[in-house]
């Protein structure tokens, strides 16, 4: 009896084992070994794919890339237009320290009358023409088509007053001045100018007629060779108080009571060249 027992739990130990294992074989495999599956097949296909022409909307969106010439520049230009920015020399007439030679024709013009018991004694006169040559030193921004300035200083001896028969006679020159300027050409500007001015003449015999110091008034024009060389010519009008000495003589051949008229002065008329080298 204990046999037959065994023997029939063996046989449905057997019999639940295959079963078990054909229901197994009938389940799906998991998700994660289809997935992996499905992406080795994946990989298979497209490496057995041939290689595929880009399409037409690829195509449409490839840019090219521009084709720089090895001697290209950084810069733009434009066929036929003149430099966007010009030098200096380009846009200034004169700008800087300049020196040169100067050369002037003066005279003296007294301007003098004396009161005697009123009586009236014209004493006016007027000198020769003397002549000066010297040297000038000048600093200026005059910039084309705009008001610029100008301050020159010359100092000059006369060169003719042996003849004039009179003492040598050195004159200090110093000017103020506004000018305007235009371009006629690349290199070659025109310019006018006209200011105020100091003059100091020193001599012994011209100081026994008129004070050192007078003040000048001028205006004259200049045009530039090239960049460096500049040449002028201008006229100025001065005017000097007598001097003491000149009056007590005057007073003294008069005689006694005579008094100068308060209208009194010397006076020249200066015509003026100037050739300058500009740095």
């Amino acid at each position: 009896m204990g046999f037959k027992v065994t023997k029939m739990l063996q046989v449905i130990i057997v019999l639940i084992f295959l079963n078990a294992t054909a229901v197994n074989a009938q389940q799906p495999p998991s998700d994660d070994l289809t997935l992996e599956n499905e992406l080795n097949n994946l990989e298979q296909s497209e490496a057995k794919k041939p290689n595929e022409e880009p399409t037409a909307v690829q195509d449409e969106f490839t840019l090219e890339q521009p084709v720089v010439s090895p001697d290209a520049t950084s810069e733009m230009n434009v066929e036929g237009e003149p430099p966007f920015l010009e030098t200096l020399e380009q846009e200034y007439a004169l700008n800087g320290f300049s020196m040169g030679l100067a050369m002037s024709n003066q005279n003296y013009n007294i301007k003098a009358s004396i009161n005697n018991n009123n009586i009236s004694t014209n004493l006016s006169s007027k000198s020769s023409d003397i002549q000066n040559a010297g040297v000038t030193g000048r600093y200026a921004i005059l910039p084309f088509d705009k008001v610029g300035s100008d301050i020159n200083i010359s100092i000059s001896s006369s060169i003719n007053h042996e003849s004039a028969g009179i003492s040598p006679i050195t004159s200090y020159k110093g000017e103020v001045n506004l000018g305007y300027a235009i371009r006629l050409g690349v290199n070659f500007p025109v310019y006018i100018l006209a200011g105020l001015g100091f003059e100091l003449i020193k001599g012994t015999d011209i100081e026994k007629i008129l004070n050192p110091g007078g003040s000048m008034i001028q205006i004259g024009g200049g045009f530039g060779l090239g960049k460096r060389i500049s040449i002028e010519a201008s006229y100025a009008y001065s005017e000097h108080r007598l001097s003491d000495v000149f009056i007590r003589n005057a007073t003294l051949v008069a005689g006694s009571g005579s008094v100068m008229d308060s209208k009194t002065a010397v006076t020249s008329n200066i015509i003026q060249t100037r050739l300058s080298f500009n740095y």
